[in-house]
This record gives structure tokens, sequence and C-alpha cells, in this order.
């Protein structure tokens, strides 16, 4: 047994391998007043047997440490045994608690508990249905949970019966599909043989992360069209579908016209995208979702913070990437734009890195929204010294014309994998500091006196910025020997 301290309070460790009954008499000795942050369940090493662990003892487990107070995040490693999810489950519905976030690493499912959860959500339903129709309040503490995240997860195998009504791990997503508490679900490394069937939608979810998994076409393409309050959606290296697939369910999925904008209503809520392929490379990709992809983000109207990491694998066939993501740098939604990359380590590749990034500074200028911008290089700059990386990264930024006449811009890193990130010049870094002081607002928009008050107060140990609002405004200074 352990606790750790952190800033944000204690967490408390819990070792069930030494059974049950020794970390129900250490929770019964620990300081009761104390905030744990964090409780952490674990075991060192499998059961064997089923009945190993008594459900009686792990209930009473778990009644304790829902008992805790302040206790917000909650969990599990279990060394691939079987985990009683149910039992779990059943405390977190029936008794007040302060758990929002549960994480399950290496757990085991049985068919047992998991029919046994999707009884219990669908008797949650029913109550909930009751209490809505007869305007009262049910006894039963309905679950408050707003993160999961499953990785490493097994299930038992199946056979019969059992089979024909679903896996283990399929019974438990789709009772989670039915969670209106439920905002943000992470997958991560599920075997294939232990996920059968397709993904369900998931109509409440907020935020999905799928990493290193396998997802049918049809189901990616469900879950995008049939979960209306998604706001984040990540995919992580995924092992299925191929990378073609993923970029065409995109497109259509992020795809209207602008005047069905309004009337949209499947995945028009998305705001943050983020994509990383490792096991494809940019000329491997189809040219028809490789243009309907780019074509997309071009006029999608929600978008507002797109992550992408690719292997630009570049040669002398190779079409130039900067072409598409200057085109959607004019995009007029986008607030937050990050993009990683490896290129071959080629002359031909770094040529046409060069153009790239010329295009997309260029595009910058045209653009009104982005606040960031990203560029991280992660290799094929080998023999390169440190100012042939500079000239090669930030010189086609270095421009002043381009920073000066783009006032929505804050931040612009520039990131070598041998070097970090990149210093930016003086210039550079002034007319950031300028749109950071809400150049574009004050010289573009229609401010009031207050406004211009309000820049020079927040910026007063610049010099330079409170001489540049001085200068645009000469009244200014007046306003401010009154004090107004």
């Amino acid at each position: 047994m352990l606790i750790q301290e952190s800033d944000w309070g204690s967490s408390l460790h819990l070792d069930i391998s030494r059974g049950p009954r020794k970390v129900l008499d250490y929770l019964q000795e620990i300081d009761r007043d104390e905030t744990y942050h964090l409780v952490h369940l674990y075991r060192n090493f499998p059961s064997p047997l089923r009945g190993f662990t008594s459900d009686t003892l792990m209930l009473q487990v778990f009644e304790s440490v829902a008992a805790l107070p302040n206790a917000s995040n909650l969990k599990i490693s279990y060394a691939s045994a079987t985990f009683p999810i149910h039992l779990l489950m059943q405390v977190l519905a029936g008794t007040p608690n302060q758990v929002e976030t549960l994480d399950l690493l290496s757990v085991k499912f049985s068919y047992r508990d998991a029919m046994a959860v999707t009884k219990m959500m669908q008797q949650q339903q029913q109550q909930q249905q009751q209490d809505s129709s007869t305007m009262s309040s049910s006894n039963i503490n309905l679950l408050s949970l707003k993160t999961i995240s499953l990785e490493n997860c097994k299930a038992e195998s199946t056979t019969g019966i059992k089979k024909k009504k679903g896996e283990p791990l399929d019974l438990f997503l789709a009772s989670l599909a039915s969670m209106k508490s439920l905002e943000s679900l992470k997958l991560h490394l599920i075997e294939k043989e232990f996920l059968h069937n397709d993904l369900p939608p998931f109509p409440w979810l907020q935020k999905l992360h799928l990493e290193r998994l396998h997802v049918s076409e049809p189901s990616l393409n469900h879950i995008l069209r049939c979960s209306p309050q998604l706001e984040e959606l990540s995919l992580q290296s995924l092992v299925d579908p191929p990378q073609n697939a993923v970029l065409l369910s995109l497109a259509r999925a992020l795809s209207f016209p602008t005047e069905e904008h309004n009337n949209h209503n499947s995945s028009c809520r998305l705001r943050i995208l983020k994509l990383r392929f490792i096991f494809h490379n940019l000329h491997h990709l189809d040219e028809q979702a490789h243009n309907a992809f780019w074509e997309m983000l071009q006029h999608n109207h929600t978008l507002q913070e797109i992550h992408l990491t690719m292997n630009w694998r570049m040669d002398p066939y190779d079409s130039i990437i900067g072409i598409p993501i200057a085109a959607a740098l004019r995009h007029h939604t986008l607030q937050r734009l990050y993009l990683h990359t490896r290129i071959d380590d080629n002359p031909q590749a770094r040529d046409n890195l060069k153009k790239s990034l010329i295009l997309m500074a260029h595009a910058l200028r045209d653009n009104e929204t982005l606040r960031q911008f990203d560029f991280c290089l992660a290799g094929g700059l080998r023999g390169y010294d440190q100012d042939q990386v500079y000239n090669l990264l930030r010189g086609p930024f270095q421009n002043t014309d381009i920073l000066e006449e783009q006032y929505s811009l804050e931040r612009l890193g520039l990131w070598y994998r041998a070097i970090g990130y990149l210093e930016l010049t003086d210039k550079m870094n002034f007319f950031l500091k300028l749109n950071q002081a809400g150049r574009g607002r004050l010289l573009l928009g229609n401010p009031t006196r207050r406004d211009w008050v309000d820049a020079v107060v927040a910026n007063h140990s610049d010099v330079s910025v409170v001489f540049f609002l001085l200068s645009h405004n000469p009244l200014l200074s007046e306003t401010m020997l009154l004090g107004l």
C-alpha cells in the first residue's frame, strides 16, 4: 500500500494482490479527511481461478473506495485477470461518490459480468423514463462517470448461446453508449479477437479517442454519422481501417454544402480533429482520399483545432504537400493547427519541404482566424548544422511582411528533433506579441476607448508594444493622463 503526494492532493495505491481483506484493513486506518485525487487499485499477477477473490469482499473494497471524499479518479490495473466490473459499476451507480474518471488497464471481462452491467444499465434507463413520466426522484444514484479509458483490455472466450448474444467487450461498450453522463471515451490497443462487433455510436459522447485499434470502416462511418454531440475525435495509429478509408470517412462525414450548414445534423459539432498515421507513407495515399480530405478541410465550418502527424516520405515524383495545407490555412474558422512530420533524407525531399513551408507562410497572410501554428520536423536533415536548420524552417516565416500583415496569429512554434523549439527573431516575436495584445481587434474592429486603455495596461511592461499602441492612437496618451 502506498500514498503519494502531488500538487493537487494525495494519490492512494492499493495492492489487491495482497488480498481484499488487507486492503479493507488499510482503508480503515488511513486519514479519512485527506484528499485523495487518485485511487489506484492494482494487482501484480493474474488470478488462476475465477473464485480466487470473494465477490463480497471486493464489493466492500469498492464501497470503501467510493466513500473516500473527493476521490475523482479511479484507476484499475489488473494484470489481465478477470475483473468484477459489474460490482464496481453497481457501487458507482448505487452509492454517493465523486468518481468522474475510470481508467481500466489490462483488465479481463467475463461474459457474466458484462451481461450484469448491461442489465443494470437497462434498469437505470427504465427508471429514468419512469421518473421522467411521473416527475418523481429515484433512489438509484445514476452513474456520474464522465471519462472512461480502456487500455489493453481483453475478454474471456465465449461459446454457444453466449456468443450469439455478444462478446463481453462488445456488451460492455454497448452499455456505455447509453450513459448520458459519459463525455470522454478512450480505447487503446484492444486486440481484434477480443472485440468482434462494430463499435456502437455514442449519442451523448463529446470526446472519442481510438488508438492502435481494429475498427471496421462501416463502424467508423456509423460513429461519425450517429454521434451528434461529438466535439473531439482522435484517431491514433489505427490498425484498421486503412488510412485511405479513414480519410474518406472523415471527408464524407465533415463535408457539407455551405447553405446546408445550419441544418447539418451529423458531426457538425466536431471542433477538434487529431490524426496520427505511422504505418503508411504519403505516396501510398489514394489520390481520391487525399484530395477529398484536404478539400473537406477547406470548406468545413466547425473544425477549430487540427493535429496531423504523418510520414511525408517525398520522392521526386511526389507533389508538394504544402499546396493542400496552404489551401487549408485559408480556411476561416481554424484557430489551431499542429503539423508533425518526418521526411526522407534526400535533397529532393528537403527542397519540397522548403517549397511547402513557403506556401504555408504566404497562406498565413490571408488567414484571419488562426491563433496558433506549430510545425514539428522529426527527421530528414542529416548533416545539417544549426544555421541550415534555421534557414530551412524559420526562413519562410521570417519575412517581416508576412507576420506584419497577419493580425490573428499569437504563437508560431517551429520544432526540430535535434534542437527543440527554434528561437524566433525579435521582429517575429514583436508582431506575435501585438496579436496577443489584440492588434487585430483594435485596428480592424470597432474598439472602445476602454479597449485601448486595457490593452496598454495589460502590456505596460513591454515598451515596444505600448509604443506601438500609443503611436496608432495618439489620443490615448491624453486619456491615460486623465485617468479615463
